[in-house]
């Protein structure tokens, strides 16, 4: 609520009579002009009087409009996401009005440790805006990562008051994913689920199968989650079937992160379970310190620099694809690693700072190493690093970089935390694995995409964010209140 004093005294009669009124003249004057613009008034009235009054709908609106959202070209190089972007910019500004004119900030919120470190990462972004190689790309950066901070973070936060809250917010979003899901089975099954045809077959819903695959099986552990809690058998049926759905989705999507990411989210779980999270997060990062330390060494890496001509995309067969991943000549995978050297240098050039938000492209053009080139290395799409993590320390330098791994560490271990916490039948404790699942699901993507900036995925990450915040919170009142 924007104006909650204002609205109070206002009887349902007088609003209602003013309506009416507003209607009656409208419609009127549409009809003494003949132009039916003059009907507009009405729905902007009730549009501004909803933001005034109470906008909770728009955000259930948004829900069912972020899986069906379609991204649009615009000129000059602009894009955005119909129908969601437009109501997230208008649910950032509600949340600023709220902020100005009447809320009062809930202080255990915005102290928990998560949003502090998602307001440092934001300040450090504004930072390196400022030497930015590419000023209106990272302003570009910045304003959509302000909306989603306001929209996802900050006014989830403030709705999300009780589990019964997130259930009725996750009720319509998978509803609607699952729709999504359905209709892209359906017409990958009318072509015999073809591996050569998936992108085309996910459109225009989804950017690509990776897309598809990332959202179906981030999602699935909330799916599951609210069947579990579910006490109705219909309705227990239906959304089991939707979880089905979703793990259909994640197999026919033909995306290996999103295959290898299940697995690895039960190894999570079974990991929070018996307290071994901080020894994941120790083995990966010793594994990865390792791996930069033995392939910088000597210029060790140029011995795995791919073959040009034998580096190919096998888009008929699923199989040679497979086998093209771990002998080193699948075309995406070795395009990833042309980029990931350019991101590596790039770091090197500029290790403090970096080259600016959003600006890896086209800047790493100048920092390729011309034996890593690929067939696809001319990049019409635009795209970037497919690592999100590389690309923080190569656009806003270590600085950035270490904030994002501390950020991802401490999201990782809280779930264990909060899991031996709660009580052994608790809600809480079905609810923080499904929180901690879709984040570890969407950190393992990370390592080969950056899909977290989209409103899809992004939706996900910071939603399941607010969740671990509002458990480490609820869970700490109980206790002590116990």
């Amino acid at each position: 609520m924007i104006l909650p004093g204002y609205t109070s005294g206002i009887s349902a009669i007088k609003i209602y009579l003013a309506f009416s009124v507003l209607f009656l003249v409208s419609l009127s004057l549409a009809i003494y002009y003949q132009n039916l613009y003059y009907l507009i008034l009405p729905v902007v009235v009730v549009v501004t009087a909803i933001l005034l009054i109470d906008y909770t709908i728009l955000y259930y609106l948004l829900l069912l409009a972020i899986p069906f959202s379609t991204e649009v070209d615009l000129p000059n190089g602009f894009g955005t996401d119909l129908f969601s972007e437009p109501l997230i910019v208008l649910l950032a500004c509600c949340t600023l009005g709220s902020w100005l004119l009447s809320e009062k900030p809930e202080r255990r919120f915005y102290q928990h440790p998560l949003i502090i470190l998602l307001l440092i990462i934001f300040c450090w972004s504004v930072a390196t805006t400022l030497v930015s190689q590419n000023y209106l790309r990272s302003i570009k950066y910045l304003l959509a990562k302000s909306w989603y901070l306001l929209v996802f973070v900050f006014l989830t936060g403030r709705l999300l008051r009780h589990t019964t809250t997130l259930r009725q917010f996750l009720y319509i979003f998978i509803a609607a994913l699952g729709v999504v899901v359905s209709i892209t089975l359906f017409r990958h099954a009318l072509v015999g689920f073809s591996f050569a045809l998936v992108n085309k077959m996910v459109a225009p819903f989804l950017r690509n199968h990776v897309m598809y695959g990332v959202l179906a099986a981030a999602a699935l552990p909330y799916a599951v989650y609210i069947t579990w809690q579910q006490k109705n058998k219909f309705l227990k049926i239906l959304l089991g079937t939707v979880s089905l759905l979703l793990l259909a989705g994640v197999i026919a999507s033909y995306t290996r992160a999103s295959w290898l990411s299940l697995p690895l989210a039960i190894v999570y779980g079974f990991l929070i379970r018996f307290r071994l999270t901080k020894y994941l997060l120790i083995f990966v990062l010793v594994t990865g310190l390792s791996a930069v330390l033995y392939l910088s060494s000597n210029y060790r890496y140029m011995q795995y620099a791919p073959d040009y001509q034998k580096t190919i995309f096998n888009q008929d067969d699923i199989t040679k694809h497979l086998q093209a991943t771990y002998t080193l000549r699948d075309l995406s995978g070795m395009e990833r690693v042309y980029r990931w050297l350019a991101a590596s240098r790039m770091v090197a050039d500029r290790p403090w700072m970096g080259s600016g938000p959003n600006s890896f492209y086209p800047e790493y053009l100048k920092y390729t190493v011309s034996r890593f080139t690929t067939y696809v290395s001319d990049n019409p799409e635009k795209s970037t690093v497919h690592n999100y993590y590389l690309l923080q320390f190569a656009e806003q330098g270590y600085i950035g970089g270490f904030l994002f791994l501390i950020l991802t560490g401490y999201a990782l271990l809280l779930p264990e935390k909060i899991y031996h916490r709660t009580t052994a039948r608790s809600e809480h404790k079905k609810l923080v694995l499904a929180a901690g699942l879709c984040f570890y699901i969407i950190t393992v993507h990370l390592f080969l995409n950056e899909l977290v900036e989209t409103d899809k995925i992004g939706f996900l990450f910071y939603t399941s964010l607010v969740v671990l915040v509002r458990l480490d919170i609820w869970t700490v009142e109980s206790k002590t209140f116990n």
